[in-house]
């Protein structure tokens, strides 16, 4: 969801940026290190996916807080 209001927004370039992080820039990586980084256990490959998704939440979430305290602050610049 995070994405499309950021698209309604006209914030095409963070929208794009959580879709090619979310799917090729932290999944792939993490999909080949995790098992390596467990000695070689196929439980790595398992944990990637929600780990990803753990991690994208927190990116989405520090982005969102930061895109409302903008809005804020320009919504107190035309008020006042």
């Amino acid at each position: 969801m995070t994405p499309t209001y950021f698209q309604a927004l006209g914030r095409a370039k963070l929208a794009g940026f959580l879709v090619v992080f979310r799917q090729l820039a932290l999944v792939v990586p993490m999909v080949l290190l995790l098992p390596a980084l467990m000695g070689g256990n196929v439980l790595g490959v398992w944990l990637a996916l929600p780990l990803n998704d753990v991690i994208i939440l927190v990116v989405a979430v520090v982005l969102l807080m930061r895109e409302y305290r903008l809005l804020n602050n320009r919504q107190k610049e035309i008020a006042g």
